[in-house]
């Protein structure tokens, strides 16, 4: 016959199993990168910069580069100067063929040429 000690000594051990096998999944705390994408469009929301480099333009988290981008540009069209930055809670990205059109607002940015 089973008796309760059994049974929280076989409780208790299942707990420790549960507690080793979860360990060794941590969980990620903090900000999160974004999705790598070619066209999407992200909110960022806390320690997120955009910044132009030399021949690319990066996305940073505190001072961690999470994303690549072609080429950054304002959403006026008006393209980034080489080590210029855009910081701003939330910040807002669209991403259009790997270049990033930057804005502190959620205005959609402004592409292509007027015809008429």
């Amino acid at each position: 016959m089973i008796a309760v000690r059994d049974l929280v000594i076989f409780a208790g051990l299942m707990a420790l199993v549960a507690a080793t096998i979860a360990s060794l999944y941590p969980a990620r705390e903090g900000f999160s990168p974004p999705i790598h994408c070619g066209d999407c469009a992200y909110k960022l929301v806390g320690p997120y910069t955009v910044v132009q480099r030399d021949y690319y333009a990066a996305l940073l988290l505190g001072e961690r580069e999470v994303e690549k981008f072609a080429w950054a540009y304002h959403t006026s069209g008006a393209p980034f100067r080489v080590n210029e930055t855009l910081a701003c809670t939330p910040l807002y990205v669209w991403v259009i063929g790997g270049v990033a059109f930057v804005s502190c607002s959620p205005s959609e940015p402004k592409m292509g040429k007027r015809l008429w």
